[in-house]
């Protein structure tokens, strides 16, 4: 093999050896509207129903809702989790809840959560938004994520979330 080959080769492997290091996402993994999504899931997650706990963290939960630490939470889930939380924030983009209000994105959710397939995907965008507003809690669990949406689930279906300011 020639130098050059075998440039070829290990430049290759490096950069495929990159692309699969621990907490590295490509700028392909989320699109610009699914990172906008998820982190309007997160700001809306960290003041309701009540002020996110700080866990030891600088700042308001709301404040640590960015895209450089949503980064980092999804470089920490599952590829297949991460394709989910993908999925979901498309889901609630279709939904027409992109840059809605906050009341009404919650009362989105709400509508969305409940046991069906779209639950999953669901639970991995506000799982994913949980661990971008607190690096304690892991990506790829489910336990706060569904805690959340069946709270919203419930005040869906009582009507208090729709048309309130929040």
């Amino acid at each position: 093999m020639s130098r050059r080959g075998l440039l070829g080769v290990l430049a290759g492997v490096g950069a495929a050896a990159f692309v699969t290091m621990p907490g590295y996402i490509s700028s392909g993994s989320l699109s610009a509207d699914e990172r906008i999504m998820i982190l309007q899931v997160a700001r809306a997650g960290a003041v309701f129903p009540i002020a996110f706990p700080d866990f030891g963290e600088p700042g308001p939960a709301s404040s640590r809702a960015t895209a450089a630490r949503l980064r980092r939470a999804a470089g920490r889930a599952s590829p297949q989790r991460l394709a989910l939380a993908r999925s979901g924030a498309d889901a609630l983009i279709a939904q027409g809840l992109l840059n809605r209000p906050r009341a009404r994105l919650l009362d989105g959710i709400g509508q969305q959560a409940g046991p069906t397939a779209a639950e999953s995907r669901l639970t991995a965008v506000v799982a994913l938004a949980i661990a971008t507003v607190s690096r304690h809690f892991d990506p790829d669990s489910d336990e706060a994520a569904l805690l959340w949406t069946d709270g919203l689930r419930i005040m869906h279906q009582r009507g208090l979330l729709a048309g309130k300011e929040i």
